[in-house]
């Protein structure tokens, strides 16, 4: 296991929260606008796969050295999952 990824992965929470806000009502924005946009019902969970998703395509079309693709692509999937298990366990 890369300890790197997982050492980025908590820094980024910690700055990010304080950027822009809890994960989970970003999430739900970001779910709603696409929504709307797309016509199809997104939910918070599906913008952190989607999100990883992106990260997955920019490995794959550009950097393959890029540490911050895998730190983020990570990081949004264990998003979704604190919203699943935050929604399930409430």
């Amino acid at each position: 296991m890369n300890s790197k990824v997982y050492s980025e992965i908590f820094k980024i929470r910690e700055g990010r929260s304080q950027m822009h806000g809890a994960a989970k009502a970003n999430f739900e924005m970001i779910a709603s606008l696409w929504s709307a946009y797309t016509g199809a019902g997104i939910s918070a969970k599906d913008v952190g796969f989607m999100m990883s998703m992106l990260k997955a395509a920019r490995f794959k079309g550009g950097d393959k050295n890029n540490l911050d693709n895998f730190v983020d692509g990570a990081n949004y999937i264990a998003l979704a999952g604190d919203i699943e298990e935050e929604d399930v366990f409430k």
